[in-house]
């Protein structure tokens, strides 16, 4: 059995999926790259969700968050139903008013067991429930580094830069085009005084300073054990964070993406394949 999700577009790169809670049917984000499946606060509050505790993490970053707890009575995503399902409660009063149709936003890791893929081309989460490898679907697997707690899961994917350094990412589909940790600069040959070089200081959606360096790699930038998978000359943000970077949907959307994410893996697939 396959099921099939719809997503759209939001903000140019955001995917939102309708999402079911205490039969309240919602938009939420779908993103990679949170850890734990949030309710806004306004969301929070219609629905009269109890908090039962805090949960703790970190940004990339690596500013410190902590939001409430709840649980809720019942959420449905597609076919795949989940009671007593805990969330954590975002205070979104920062965010851009774009953002107030979003009711949440649902982790990967709420699809547990179930093999699902990301279909870009026609804008699709399949679901492959009759699924049991993903060798069995995608052109390329390679294996993720997860890390997972009892209220969270953050996925990683080692890639290779245009230098042919290494590098652990997170694979996020929240984010847009690649971000880079900025002690990265040097090693790519990025000159902070190249005047083709964008750089941008800000404060960021809880108040925190950034400062994000904006530029073009030159060369080919690669999936780990699936060179065949790439992006040539990628746009890139350098910036303090704690990870080596995030890869997002910029590079995403041209392949589908699949997750095994209890055998800890990740296939990709051209389309029409």
């Amino acid at each position: 059995m396959e099921s099939v999700i719809p997503f759209s577009f939001f903000l140019n790169h955001v995917m939102v999926i309708a999402v079911s809670v205490n039969d309240n049917e919602r938009k939420f984000i779908f993103d990679t790259g949170i850890g734990i499946t949030v309710l806004t606060n306004v969301f929070a509050k219609s629905i009269n969700a109890k908090t039962k505790g805090i949960y703790s993490g970190k940004r990339m970053s690596g500013q410190v968050i902590s939001m409430p707890l709840a649980e809720l009575r019942k959420i449905k995503v597609g076919p795949i139903e989940r009671h007593e399902f805990t969330v954590g409660i975002f205070d979104t009063t920062g965010f851009p008013p774009e953002l107030n149709e979003i009711s949440g936003i649902l982790s990967p890791d709420y699809f547990g067991d179930v093999i699902f893929t990301l279909d870009y081309e026609n804008s699709e989460i399949l679901l492959r429930e009759n699924i049991s490898k993903i060798e069995d679907l995608c052109e390329f697997v390679v294996p993720l580094d997860i890390d997972k707690t009892d209220n969270s899961i953050s996925i990683f994917i080692n890639a290779i830069t245009p230098s042919k350094k290494k590098v652990r990412l997170e694979l996020d589909s929240g984010s847009d085009i690649l971000i880079l940790n900025d002690r990265l600069m040097d090693e790519m040959g990025i000159n902070t005084d190249d005047p083709h070089l964008k750089i941008l200081k800000s404060i960021d959606e809880t108040g925190e300073d950034y400062v994000r360096y904006i530029t073009a790699l030159h060369g080919k930038f690669a999936i780990a054990g699936a060179e065949e998978i790439f992006q040539l000359n990628p746009r890139v943000v350098f910036q303090d964070i704690v990870y080596d970077g995030l890869l997002g949907n910029d590079f995403l959307r041209s392949y589908k993406v699949t997750f095994d994410l209890k055998l800890g893996k990740v296939g990709f697939s051209h389309f029409g394949k």
